[in-house]
C-alpha cells in the first residue's frame, strides 16, 4: 500500500516471517534514501536553471546627477531625497515659500551669485542658507507664521538634496572671486537649478566653495 508524503512516495511491503519482514524494511529504507537523493538533485538543478531571484541593481555610473554632486561636495553616489506622500496642509506653507523664492530669482527681485548675496548657483544646484532665507521670506511677505513651521513644511516637499540622511550642506563663502580672501562658513539646502529657473540656468558662482 503506498503512503504519500509531499513529493515522496513510500511503498511498504509486508510479508510473513520475521526474516522476510526485516529484509523488506531494509529495502524500504534504501528506496526512501534513493528517492530523497533524487528529489534533492532535481531541486538543485532547478535553482541553478532559474538563477537568483533578485537582479543586481543598476549602477549609478554615468548618471549626470551623480557627476554633478561629486563636483559639489566630493561625496560619491549621493542620491536625491526620496519623495513621500504628504497632505496638502503639510506642504502648503513650504510651497508658498518656494514660489516666493523662485519668482524672486526669475524676476530679478532676489539677487544671487554676488559677494554679498546669500544665494549661489553651483554645479547644477542652487544653494540657499538656513535659517536666513526663511527670515528673509517672513520679512518680505509679512507672514506671521513661525519660521520653524515654514522650514519644516518646505522639507516635506523633498525638493532639496540630502546627504546621508542629513538635511544640510556646509559651504564656504569668500569675499573674492579667486577665493583667497576671507571666508564665512554657512549651511543650507541644495535644490536642482532646473526646479528654480524656468529658462536659462545662470553660470556658477565664483564666491562659493564646498570643502
Amino acid at each position: 500500500m503506498p503512503f504519500v508524503c509531499g513529493d515522496i512516495a513510500l511503498v511498504f511491503v509486508w510479508s510473513t516471517g520475521d526474516a522476510k519482514a526485516s529484509d523488506n524494511e531494509d529495502e524500504v529504507q534504501a528506496d526512501v534514501s534513493v528517492v530523497i537523493a533524487e528529489e534533492q538533485q532535481s531541486s538543485e538543478a532547478l535553482e541553478k536553471k532559474e538563477g537568483p531571484a533578485n537582479e543586481k541593481e543598476p549602477s549609478a555610473k554615468g548618471n549626470p546627477d551623480y557627476s554633478q554632486v561629486a563636483i559639489v561636495n566630493k561625496y560619491d553616489e549621493k542620491s536625491d531625497s526620496v519623495p513621500v506622500a504628504v497632505s496638502g496642509t503639510d506642504v502648503a506653507e513650504g510651497e508658498q515659500f518656494f514660489d516666493w523664492l523662485r519668482e524672486g530669482l526669475n524676476r530679478g527681485n532676489i539677487s544671487f551669485n554676488g559677494k554679498a548675496d546669500k544665494i549661489h548657483v553651483i554645479a547644477g544646484y542652487v544653494f540657499f542658507p538656513v535659517p536666513g532665507i526663511f527670515f528673509d521670506y517672513l520679512k518680505a511677505t509679512g507672514s506671521t507664521i513661525q519660521r520653524e513651521s515654514i522650514q519644516a513644511s518646505f522639507e516635506r516637499l523633498n525638493l532639496h538634496k540630502r546627504r546621508d540622511n542629513r538635511r544640510f550642506y556646509f559651504a564656504q563663502l569668500y569675499d573674492t572671486p579667486d577665493k583667497s580672501g576671507r571666508l564665512k562658513r554657512v549651511k543650507g539646502y541644495l535644490v536642482k537649478s532646473r526646479r528654480v529657473y524656468r529658462k536659462t540656468i545662470p553660470q556658477d558662482s565664483q564666491f562659493i566653495l564646498f570643502p
